[in-house]
C-alpha cells in the first residue's frame, strides 16, 4: 500500500514505478497501487517502467481538453528547462477540428521558449503516439489521465490506459 501523510492533500507530482512486485501474478497488467493513485488522486502522476535515464524529447497528446492544455503548458516548462523538443500529436478525421486544436495548442506553446512540433493524424490516437515515440530518443509522454465519460472508457478503453501498457517510456498523467 502508499501512504500520503494525507489523502485530500494536493501534491504537485506523484512518482511512481509502474510494474509492482507481483506483476508475474497480474498478467503483466499495471499495478493496483498505480492504477489507484492515478484513478483516485487529484495530482499528475509520474509513471516508470524502467530506471531512470535522461529524457531527450516529450511527446504529447492533445486534443485542447483541460488536462491536455495542462499537459501542454507543464510539457513547455519541461522543453523549456531541460532544452528537448516537444512533439504535440492531434488525432482525429475532421480536418477543420484538427486545425481549430493545432491553433488553441500553438497559442499555448508561444508561451514557452521550448522547440515545438505539431504532427496531424488520422491514426488512432495511442497508436500515433507509439509510433512516434519509436522514432525518439528517451521520450517522456505526457497525456491528460482518462477521458470525461468512464462508460465510453469502460467499453473501448482509453488513450491513456493504452499507453501505460504499451509504452516503455515513462508516462506523465495530468488530472
Amino acid at each position: 500500500p502508499i501512504y500520503l501523510s494525507d489523502p485530500e492533500e494536493k501534491y504537485d507530482i506523484i512518482f511512481l514505478g509502474l510494474w509492482g512486485e507481483g506483476r508475474e501474478q497480474k498478467g503483466g497488467l499495471w499495478g493496483s497501487t498505480s492504477e489507484a493513485v492515478i484513478r483516485r488522486g487529484n495530482s499528475i502522476v509520474f509513471l516508470a517502467k524502467k530506471a531512470y535515464r535522461p529524457i531527450k524529447s516529450i511527446v504529447l497528446g492533445f486534443d485542447n481538453r483541460p488536462r491536455s492544455r495542462q499537459a501542454l503548458a507543464w510539457s513547455g516548462m519541461l522543453g523549456e528547462n531541460m532544452k528537448v523538443p516537444v512533439t504535440v500529436v492531434t488525432t482525429g478525421s475532421d480536418s477543420d477540428w484538427l486545425q481549430k486544436v493545432v491553433n488553441a495548442g500553438n497559442e499555448i506553446a508561444m508561451s514557452y521558449d521550448a522547440e515545438f512540433s505539431f504532427v496531424t493524424s488520422d491514426k488512432r490516437a495511442a497508436d500515433e503516439i507509439m509510433l512516434i515515440c519509436a522514432g525518439k530518443d528517451e521520450p517522456l509522454i505526457c497525456l491528460g489521465a482518462f477521458g470525461d465519460k468512464p462508460i465510453r472508457e469502460f467499453f473501448l478503453g482509453s488513450v491513456a490506459e493504452e499507453i501505460l501498457r504499451r509504452a516503455d517510456a515513462p508516462v506523465m498523467l495530468f488530472k
